[in-house]
């Protein structure tokens, strides 16, 4: 392959995981209030969440070995997040725990806690619970932690926990555990950048700690989202210098590979 060629596909997949983080951004942009217009938009696109079967709207309790019952949540499968899953209710402390969570969640996306459903995800109280715990059994660390994490930002709860654990299983293959976690404790967003990050994970770092010294310092929502705008830019100018540093160091040890020896 061309060191032409290789810069290309280079620039397409850190393209791919930009585009992918950018999306993050829009996501929190449309939590904090910011473009409700878009939402609208979108929701009337995707139609509307009351229209959906009681039956997934409220899904009865299964009995669990605990005896506190099953959290049952919604997975986006085929699409259409009629598939539902459960997980057991371990503890009352556990649920209490889950019972933070869900506040949390309502005080960051308030009018999507009203209505159930953001853009096309429903987000009712079984849902985001669901999220919760399969985020957390996906991160291996504990419930406190995990609070501490979405307490940074939950944009977690408001994105499909298969794509959640893809993402972090492919965070951990171009790592590994310890600095995958830590990318998601300063920048939880991370989880909707795909597999992509895979191969973007020294660009990842960067930009994760890049947002986290801005957040210690920064207030405003509108500063923490140009902060994280610019996170993103720098993260896709690296990993694009770094691949297309690779290639020319591949063509100095074969000129023949680009064709000019």
């Amino acid at each position: 392959m061309s060191s032409s060629s290789s810069a290309a596909a280079a620039a397409r997949r850190s393209s791919a995981l930009l585009a992918a983080l950018c999306g993050a951004v829009a996501v929190r942009l449309l939590a904090a209030g910011v473009g409700e217009t878009f939402a609208g938009a979108a929701l009337r696109r995707t139609g509307s969440f009351a229209a959906a079967p009681l039956s997934l709207r409220r899904a009865e309790e299964a009995a669990a070995d605990s005896g506190l019952g099953m959290c049952t949540g919604r997975c986006r499968g085929d699409g259409n997040w009629t598939e539902e899953r459960s997980l057991p209710i371990l503890s009352e402390e556990e649920e209490k725990q889950a019972d933070q969570v869900y506040e949390l969640f309502k005080k960051a996306y308030t009018k999507a806690a009203e209505s159930g459903i953001f853009i096309d995800t429903p987000v009712e109280e079984r849902d985001v619970k669901y999220r919760w715990r399969r985020f957390r059994n996906t991160l291996g660390v504990s419930g406190e932690k995990s609070i501490e994490i979405l307490q940074v930002d939950p944009l977690p709860l408001v994105v499909d926990a298969d794509y959640v654990e893809e993402t972090w299983n492919a965070m951990v293959r171009g790592s590994d555990k310890e600095t995958a976690l830590e990318v998601i404790m300063n920048n939880p967003g991370v989880v909707t950048a795909g597999t992509e990050i895979e191969d973007r994970m020294d660009s990842a770092k960067m930009a994760a700690g890049f947002i986290g010294g801005f957040r210690a310092v920064q207030t405003s929502s509108a500063e923490r989202g140009r902060a994280f705008c610019f996170s993103l830019f720098l993260s896709w100018d690296l990993s694009l210098s770094a691949a297309q540093r690779r290639v020319r160091q591949r063509v100095r040890q074969d000129p023949e590979e680009d064709g000019r020896g």
